[in-house]
C-alpha cells in the first residue's frame, strides 16, 4: 500500500475548504438575485394580459378545480360502516340459538 502524498497534501492544506469558501465569497459579493417581492417587482413579459381570477360559487368552492366539478357530479356515496355490514351480513347470515 503505497502512500499518496498529493491526496495527503491536499487533505492537510484544507484544499476543498479554501475552494469552497473562495466561491463562497464570489457569490457574497455578486448582486443579489432575489428580489423583495412585493416592494420590487420583477420585469413583465410584453404578452402578459393580467393576473388570473380564481373563480369561485356563492359558497366558497372553488369552481375551476376538476376535483369539485367531479365530486358535484357523482353520486352521493354510503358511509363505510353501512356498506361493510350490508357485505358481512349477505356472506354469512347470523346464526340463531333457540333453547
Amino acid at each position: 500500500m503505497a502512500f499518496d502524498y498529493a491526496r495527503a497534501t491536499k487533505y492537510f492544506l484544507l484544499n476543498d475548504f479554501i475552494v469552497g469558501f473562495k466561491l463562497g465569497l464570489k457569490y457574497f459579493f455578486k448582486p443579489k438575485a432575489t428580489l423583495m417581492y412585493p416592494h420590487e417587482k420583477g420585469p413583465l413579459s410584453p404578452r402578459f394580459r393580467g393576473e388570473h381570477a380564481l373563480r369561485r360559487y356563492p359558497n366558497g368552492e372553488d369552481a375551476a378545480s376538476p376535483v369539485n366539478s367531479a365530486r358535484r357530479s357523482a353520486p352521493p356515496r354510503r358511509s363505510p360502516s353501512t356498506r361493510n355490514r350490508a357485505r358481512t351480513e349477505a356472506a354469512a347470515p347470523r346464526a340463531t340459538t333457540s333453547t
